[in-house]
């Protein structure tokens, strides 16, 4: 399971291997889903991944499906909801209207969310007729006719994979499906062995998942707009320089995500010098060039590196001088995004 969590932002993911946890979403009150037939459908697919043949060396797990958690404003109407949700998987990607989602609304403590379950294949609403491929090469010993491997001295190549197979009159042979061979892995990320490539890339998916609920929720409610925010410490009742450290720390994320703020109320009803989506497109790289920089929990000053970290035996002092820089960093960033973007710069000067 990944998750990643902020003030104001929650995103979780993982992928489901275990079907028995589909059947029993299923069975719970109130589910919904973007199409007619869920339980039935959502059937299939699972009959479908459970009789798929995995190679003899896989260690791989079936995936069935991917699951997603996604915190909700407070106090919307069940309407609103529903619409999130849909503008939501939407912006993830328009394909996803064709794959079927089963979703269902939850409180846990004051949080409100949104449980979402995605099937990465489509069911197609008529039969699809496909080549039939090969799905191994093959090769035939030309002596004894019998399948051998390619090294053998007698390997003929008989036939490759992914090539159509043909008939006995040299025609391609076609195959009836009612469900994508293929899966459409949008809420995916590349695994790596090495794990800080593997965080680095579920990152950037959980930042593009994010993004898109922003985008969703601002577009059906301002009054309930979800600001993009940096994320804050929490204090260490129990240790008096941890408390103080956070304390530092969340003093400098609040007056940047003031800013931040700021620039997000602003946007809407000020002039652009450019393309309204592009200056947007520029907002979100600045506000997750910020993020990446807390997430990597230091700061490049010269040829040192500064640890924005609180709960290490980073000292007091090298922390104070990290988030100078970082505030610095922060400004001239936010400063050069006016300039470029805003008109009135001159006057934004003064009231920011």
């Amino acid at each position: 399971m990944s998750k990643e969590k902020h003030y104001n932002q929650y995103v979780e993911r993982f992928s489901i291997h275990d079907k028995n946890k589909i059947q029993e979403f299923l069975s719970l009150d109130k589910i919904y889903s973007n199409q007619k037939n869920y339980k039935k459908k959502a059937n299939m697919l699972l009959d479908y991944e459970s009789k798929r043949k995995k190679g003899e060396k896989s260690t791989k797990e079936i995936v069935y499906a991917v699951s997603l958690r996604v915190m909700l404003p407070k106090h919307l109407s069940l309407v609103i909801k529903h619409d999130i949700v849909k503008n939501f998987m939407l912006k993830i990607h328009p394909k996803i209207k064709d794959l079927l989602y089963l979703y269902h609304f939850i409180k846990i403590g004051n949080g409100e969310y949104v449980d979402i379950i995605l099937f990465e294949r489509q069911i197609y609403k008529h039969i699809h007729y496909e080549n039939k491929l090969y799905i191994r090469d093959m090769y035939i010993d030309k002596v004894t006719g019998r399948t051998c491997s390619k090294n053998s001295p007698n390997a003929v190549h008989r036939c490759q994979k992914g090539k159509p197979k043909l008939d006995k009159n040299g025609n391609v042979i076609k195959e009836a499906r009612f469900i994508s061979p293929k899966k459409y892995r949008y809420l995916n990320y590349h695994d790596h062995r090495d794990e800080e490539i593997k965080k680095k890339n579920f990152n950037n998916l959980i930042d593009r998942l994010k993004k898109c609920l922003v985008r969703a929720v601002s577009k059906l409610s301002l009054s309930n707009y979800l600001y993009y925010t940096l994320r804050r410490k929490k204090f260490d009742v129990g240790d008096k320089t941890k408390r103080l450290k956070a304390y530092m720390f969340n003093n400098v994320i609040n007056h940047i995500n003031l800013r931040l703020r700021e620039i997000q109320n602003t946007f809407h009803y000020r002039g652009l010098y450019w393309d309204r989506n592009e200056s947007w497109r520029h907002f979100e790289r600045i506000f997750f060039s910020l993020n990446r920089i807390l997430e990597n929990g230091s700061v490049k000053f010269g040829k040192q590196s500064l640890r924005l970290d609180t709960k290490s035996d980073n000292s007091i002092a090298n922390l104070r001088s990290a988030l100078n820089i970082f505030e610095k960093i922060a400004d001239d960033k936010i400063k050069e995004f006016y300039h470029t973007e805003f008109y009135d710069f001159e006057f934004d000067k003064y009231v920011m």
